[in-house]
């Protein structure tokens, strides 16, 4: 028996169908919708966790405390001789450094020349077998002064090489010690002697003379010349400002002044002034 739906039924199957496929739909949509908000929501924080992080204070290593003093320790070598020097300075923020300074250097005229002698070795002084000719003392000065450092750049604050100027100026003290010759005598051995008007023939007779008498000979018969010097140059330091060991290259001129002239040689051309130039390799501590 076959049965007929009214028109009212069917409408109502349709209308039924029609409602499920809407909720289907309408389910899909707000699956679509709940992912699409999961998605923006996860985006904000991850914004907002990215920019907190980017707000947070940097945690970096210890800085170690710049230097404020260094101790430097120098060997130089000029065109009239070598010194010895040291140097106690004070680092400034700023990159300037104070310094006292302290030297020890030989001084020579330029007619300086050893030659060795005529003698030889063999007298009971142990002679040493050259000398200079015609020289009467030996000057030494010792400087006094006040320094200053500072570097066109900072470079050095980490790595490579920084070049800077340096300058130093002060009082000094001529030390002039007598030079001292192994002279024969009329017995044919040699003794010590400093020049004097009595033995000037021997003293500059290079038949006579059998070498200098050494380092040791005229202390005792010492003056002083007051004088006063100044010195500039180019410093190249290739050490870190921030590491404790300091090495550095210094090169310049420098200028000794005394109130008169010094009489080093037995000649009319001694002089009170003493134009170097300089270089001087310097190694110490920063703390």
């Amino acid at each position: 028996m076959n049965y007929e739906l009214s028109n009212h039924e069917l409408v109502a199957i349709k209308t039924l169908k029609r409602c499920r496929t809407n909720k289907r739909f309408t389910n899909q949509r707000i699956d679509t919708m709940n992912k699409t908000y999961l998605l923006f929501i996860m985006f904000v924080l991850a914004i907002v966790e990215l920019a907190a992080q980017r707000l947070k204070p940097d945690i970096v290593a210890p800085v170690q405390q710049a230097p404020e003093k260094e101790v430097i320790f120098s060997l130089t070598g000029h065109t009239a001789g070598m010194g010895l020097g040291l140097d106690y300075g004070f680092i400034k923020k700023s990159g300037l450094t104070h310094s006292i300074h302290l030297g020890l250097l030989s001084l020579k005229h330029p007619r300086e020349i050893r030659q060795p002698s005529n003698g030889g070795i063999g007298s009971s002084l142990n002679a040493v077998s050259t000398y200079i000719y015609g020289k009467r003392n030996q000057l030494y000065s010792i400087h006094v002064g006040y320094g200053g450092k500072f570097y066109f750049s900072q470079k050095a604050k980490t790595q490579g090489i920084a070049i800077g100027v340096s300058y130093s100026a002060g009082p000094s003290l001529g030390l002039v010690k007598p030079y001292y010759l192994n002279l024969r005598t009329g017995q044919g051995d040699a003794t010590p002697q400093a020049y004097t008007e009595e033995n000037s023939a021997t003293f500059l007779n290079d038949s006579e003379i059998q070498g200098a008498s050494g380092f040791a000979y005229g202390w005792s018969e010492l003056s002083v010349e007051p004088g006063a010097y100044i010195k500039a140059g180019l410093n190249f330091d290739w050490g870190s400002n921030q590491q404790q060991l300091a090495k550095m290259l210094e090169v310049g001129m420098m200028l000794d002044i005394y109130a008169k002239e010094i009489s080093i040689m037995l000649t009319d051309d001694n002089q009170a002034i003493f134009p170097t130039l300089y270089a001087s390799f310097q190694i110490g501590k920063r703390m």
